[in-house]
């Protein structure tokens, strides 16, 4: 929704693209994300905090006019709360499974992510067809959103344990030259991005 309601409000390509962009480069900070998820302990709040940025970009999507500003704020909201949620998934899903059971769990933790896009696809689809507006759209996706905190605020994800001496790797491993870092780490980081981003613009 969010490419042709920006196209149909601002007549901008340019824009369209940038946001996109935004989104997209969001991804590069998928590292630090994860770094701070396993210093501070704080997995659960940062699940929260992804969730509450997809219904701030769908709030801020359902006041923009012609502000250029507006969309570029929607895009970053988007960006935090994709990333987030790509990042901090897989790892409840690891730490809440033993070893022998974890390949297993990712593969439902993605047929269930690819799930939600099919329901909420459909429901776009129903509602286009009753003649709903966009704007109503956006409230029905603001519901889908609300269902989803709700749920983690009443059945969380269990804590994420981090033993002490992975965190002083990681602290290690985050003052070493950034040269050392190869293209392939943040290729892997940024493919899995790319998803959100084709189903946004379709």
């Amino acid at each position: 929704m969010l490419t042709p309601l920006i196209i149909e409000r601002t007549g901008s390509g340019a824009l369209m693209g940038s946001v996109m962009s935004l989104i997209g480069l969001f991804g590069i900070s998928a590292p630090l994300i994860g770094w701070l998820a396993d210093k501070y302990g704080i997995h659960r709040q940062m699940q929260k905090v992804a969730l509450f940025s997809h219904l701030l970009s769908l709030v801020l999507l359902y006041f923009a006019q012609t502000e250029t500003y507006t969309y570029l704020l929607v895009g970053l909201a988007i960006g935090i709360g994709t990333v987030s949620q790509l990042v901090l998934n897989p790892t409840f899903v690891l730490n809440s499974l033993p070893e022998n059971e974890q390949a297993r769990g990712l593969s439902r933790l993605f047929q269930f992510q690819f799930l939600g896009v099919v329901i909420a696809g459909s429901l776009l689809g129903v509602v286009s067809l009753l003649g709903w507006t966009s704007e109503q759209k956006l409230l029905m996706l603001m519901a889908l959103v609300c269902v989803s905190i709700v749920t983690v605020f009443i059945a969380p994800p269990p804590k994420v344990e981090v033993p002490e001496a992975e965190q002083q790797s990681d602290d290690e491993s985050l003052t070493k030259n950034s040269n050392k870092r190869t293209a392939i780490a943040f290729v892997m980081f940024l493919q899995p991005c790319s998803f959100p981003c084709l189903l946004l613009v379709t």
